[in-house]
């Protein structure tokens, strides 16, 4: 509440306040943030790159808790979540360096923000990510987000040794470099995270591949 019964603006200067008063969040910022006048997106990182597409949600580093799980997911996909927080531009500029130790959970922890789950997981125990069947019909509608969610699926599955373009094993996997699924750790919940994100957005594609990659281990 203003003072005077009228509103105070919110700026960039501090006001001191010397009673308790009542904060009311307008409406529209409890809702996931729009786009920007004149396209303020996230940069772009290469012509097929989706994030570009995805709005900047102005919040900084990390997404405030009374946003939605659906914002969220997308304030992660689109800036990262936290000042060490990837995005699918990191996955692609890791693979293209052919670092695949990287996209293991001992240097970034990114399968909750990047791949959604309606679960809670010991990474967010509050469910911070975990996805309700409202937040999932909003992601599935959002093309672009899709999109990213692809490339995340598959850069991941990439590192695992397994190529989901082509429908098999990497020739040849770096091993040295942590390319495979034993070198990068053979984290089993990462697959199943991998394979429940994928059916739940509706990626059916990306969970047969999941699905034919964990048949490969199994004729290991």
């Amino acid at each position: 509440q203003g003072f005077a019964g009228g509103p105070v603006p919110l700026t960039e200067h501090t006001i001191k306040l010397e009673r308790l008063i009542l904060v009311e969040w307008p409406e529209a910022w409890l809702q996931a943030a729009p786009p920007m006048p004149g396209g303020d997106y996230a940069d772009e990182a290469s012509d097929d790159d989706d994030t570009h597409d995805l709005p900047r949600t102005h919040f900084g580093v990390e997404a405030p808790l009374f946003l939605s799980a659906a914002a969220r997911c997308r304030h992660a996909m689109a800036e990262g979540e936290g000042s060490d927080g990837a995005t699918p531009r990191s996955l692609r500029h890791w693979a293209e360096l052919e670092n695949w130790f990287l996209f293991g959970p001992h240097y970034c922890r990114y399968d909750d923000e990047l791949l959604p789950v309606d679960e809670v997981t010991a990474l967010h125990p509050k469910g911070e990510f975990r996805v309700s069947r409202l937040d999932i019909e909003e992601l599935r509608g959002d093309q672009h987000y899709l999109r990213c969610h692809a490339n995340v699926a598959r850069f991941v599955l990439l590192s695992w040794g397994w190529d989901a373009g082509l429908g098999g094993p990497v020739q040849q996997p770096d091993e040295a470099g942590g390319q495979g699924w034993l070198a990068s750790g053979g984290f089993g919940w990462r697959l199943r995270h991998l394979s429940l994100s994928c059916w739940l957005l509706g990626q059916s594609e990306l969970r047969e591949a999941c699905k034919a990659f964990a048949m490969s281990l199994g004729q290991g």
